[in-house]
């Protein structure tokens, strides 16, 4: 499970790992029936582990824990790897450049991921934002206070949502 450093956002969707039982009420069963719990926890906590490794699928307009686990910078190993955020956004999208404040806050913040999908409801056509970055259509762009969309393609999106997945530490 990625390491989750104390914050006061939402954690993530996270299934407990450690089962605990009382072992006064073990010992009135035989040993039989011991060692078929035992593999019975074991078979839960794989269950939980490999449940707890998942990239969720929220998107909510808070920051979440979205499951995905970057490698430690330190020891450049995966023992205890950074848990990524995710935060979508819904904002109106004119022609040219909207900035808002992303109000995230990390030491160091670094953004992974930077994507959205835009309708205008003129036309209802959607368009995808897969692609960000300079000369493109639409341009994602995200420092330490703001995320800046610049919008390229004449088109007034009324719906747009940017969603941004980043690392906080």
């Amino acid at each position: 499970m990625a390491y989750i450093p104390q914050q006061s956002t939402n954690t993530g969707l996270y299934i407990p790992t450690t089962t605990v039982y009382d072992s006064i009420n073990a010992s009135n069963i035989s040993d039989e029936l011991k060692q078929i719990l035992v593999v019975l926890y074991q078979n839960v906590n794989n269950i939980a582990l490999s449940l707890n490794a998942k990239d969720s699928g929220l998107y909510t307009l808070t920051e979440f824990v979205n499951g995905q686990g970057w490698f430690n910078l330190v020891t450049s190993v995966n023992d205890k790897p950074r848990s990524d955020f995710r935060k979508a956004f819904y904002i109106n999208l004119p022609p040219g450049i909207t900035s808002f404040n992303h109000n995230i806050v990390g030491n160091p913040l670094t953004f992974t991921r930077m994507y959205g999908v835009g309708n205008d409801t003129v036309g209802f056509n959607y368009y995808p934002f897969d692609s960000s970055g300079v000369g493109n259509n639409i341009e994602i762009i995200g420092n330490a206070t703001q995320i800046t969309v610049t919008n390229h393609t004449g088109i007034t999106f009324n719906v747009t949502y940017i969603v941004v997945e980043f690392l906080k530490n």
